[in-house]
């Protein structure tokens, strides 16, 4: 999905977008705040964004409330990135520029920073590229001399290229960034998105199986179904239909469970497409889909 391929992210890209939690010092309702922030940040990188959204949500009623300008900044900023994951960009786009507002007035260099590259992915989910590159550069001047590289803004200007369609351009930034982070699924998924678009589809593949990989290991939910989702459409395209189908399974029950309907929605119309021209049955994984739709089951994950 897109919004994974600009994060950041997602956890890996996700969470470096999110700010981490400020120290636990000052009034109550700071302190509180602090809590929220991480049982957000805990949620999203589950995959729960909505979930992650109310904890944000209280973490920055907290902030304002003993006005800490950084603590409400970073509570807007991870509340952006929540909408961005749930399709939602123009609300996140909102979001960043009143944090970077926030973030500009207190003096905040890695907090804006950090805004700043998250600002970016939602102008491109927007189209909105040539704004999307001036807050990259303004990123990339923003920081820190002991601090060159900020990964998550090296992968978006990969993506940015991508976008643009220089290829070649895009998989030079995107390859200093693997070589940079080793274990960033989300740099592994953007060169797998740019190895798909240039027709390199075994090698796609092993970069989204690359990905895939590090989301198991971070638990990260809603990553490992974007992987599986990509996984399932590089091998539609290599005329695979019976893998691509078990990726597609795979994917869509992860996203059932996190109650992503939007992205259930999409891959239930790929699996339905592709099993009416070879015959293949939906039965079961159609029933379990509704169950998480429709119920709100002790199952589901992000209850």
């Amino acid at each position: 999905m897109i919004p994974r391929i600009l994060i950041f992210v997602l956890a890996a890209l996700l969470l470096t977008s999110c700010a981490g939690a400020p120290a636990v010092t000052g009034p109550a309702p700071m302190k509180g705040g602090d809590e929220q922030i991480a049982n957000g940040n805990a949620a999203y990188r589950k995959g729960c964004y909505a979930a992650a959204i109310d904890f944000f949500y209280r973490a920055h009623e907290m902030f304002s409330v003993s006005d800490q300008p950084l603590g409400v900044a970073m509570s807007l900023n991870n509340m952006g990135n929540a909408y961005r994951a749930l399709g939602k960009p123009e609300d996140a786009l909102a979001l960043f520029e009143e944090a970077q507002l926030l973030y500009a007035e207190s003096s905040g260099q890695a907090g804006l920073r950090q805004v700043l590259s998250n600002k970016a992915a939602a102008l491109m989910d927007l189209d909105r590229l040539d704004e999307a590159e001036k807050a990259l550069d303004q990123a990339e001047r923003t920081s820190p001399p002991d601090q060159p590289v900020f990964l998550p803004a090296v992968v978006n200007r990969g993506v940015l290229l991508t976008r643009r369609g220089d290829l070649q351009a895009a998989r030079k930034v995107l390859e200093s960034a693997i070589a940079k982070a080793p274990e960033s699924a989300s740099a592994r998924y953007a060169m797998g998105s740019l190895l798909m678009q240039s027709g390199e589809l075994r090698e796609a593949e092993k970069y989204f199986q690359a990905a895939l990989k590090a989301d198991q290991a971070a638990g990260f939910y809603a990553g490992l179904a974007d992987d599986l989702q990509k996984l399932g459409d590089v091998h539609l395209l290599l005329n695979d239909t019976a893998a691509a189908l078990n990726y597609w399974k795979r994917s869509v029950r992860i996203y059932a469970l996190l109650g992503l309907t939007r992205e259930t929605d999409i891959v239930m119309d790929k699996l339905r497409t592709e099993a009416a021209k070879s015959g293949a049955k939906l039965d079961v994984v159609e029933a379990f889909v509704q169950r998480y739709k429709k119920e709100k089951s002790p199952g589901m994950l992000c209850d």
